[in-house]
């Protein structure tokens, strides 16, 4: 059976329950030998992420929300 391919720069993600689980799953791929872009990161927008490309180029995103969860954080008021 032939593999579809998909278009270059395509991203994907897998959401996670917890940041903790974002941090575990990042020790554990990186031990397999997977790039990772960089170590996990927390961003504004209230997640912890990670990100690694898969052979075929594709972009991957490894997240979980933080304690407050998807926000706005444009909301420069807040």
């Amino acid at each position: 059976m032939r593999r579809a391919s998909r278009a270059r720069n395509e991203n994907r993600q897998i959401p996670r329950r917890g940041a903790g689980e974002v941090d575990r799953l990042y020790a554990e791929l990186s031990d397999k030998g997977v790039p990772f872009v960089g170590p996990p990161g927390d961003y504004v927008w209230n997640a912890r992420c990670a990100y690694f490309h898969d052979p075929d180029g594709t972009l991957w995103e490894l997240y979980a929300w933080t304690g407050a969860g998807p926000g706005d954080y444009h909301d420069t008021q807040g």
